[in-house]
């Protein structure tokens, strides 16, 4: 979800983000001062999901304990934006969920799945 604010007449954005890839999830979020800088947070569930993107990262992983994503980790925008466009053109498969080796994180995707098709029906008889 993109959210724009409007300061002293200038309007900036902050990107709100879950991206699922074959190797893993990560949510991704602006930091919160300033919201409209450089300076991004992956977190996920899991420590190897941010593994995956560590070339990309601008410091090592970190533990947050008792958090609802217990790994985290601080990304540039520019970095991100390297890391989604390097999947984007090595991108070959027709089928997301089949290019999923990990067993765990494949239900959970499917789950993800599953409740976007309930969503799409339940949008699409409202219709």
């Amino acid at each position: 979800m993109v959210q724009y604010i409007c300061t002293s007449g200038s309007f900036f954005f902050y990107l709100n983000m879950w991206l699922f890839t074959p190797e893993g999830f990560i949510s991704v979020v602006a930091d919160k001062e300033p919201q409209n800088g450089d300076r991004l947070l992956a977190r996920s569930r899991n420590k190897s999901h941010l593994d995956v993107i560590s070339k990309y990262l601008s410091a090592p992983p970190f533990q947050v304990e008792g958090s609802d994503y217990a790994w985290r980790a601080w990304i540039t925008r520019p970095q991100l934006i390297s890391y989604i466009s390097s999947h984007i053109s090595l991108m070959d498969y027709t089928n997301f969920k089949n290019q999923i080796v990990d067993n765990a994180y494949h239900d959970a995707c499917l789950g993800v799945w599953e409740e976007m098709y309930l969503y799409q029906n339940t949008v699409e008889s409202l219709k």
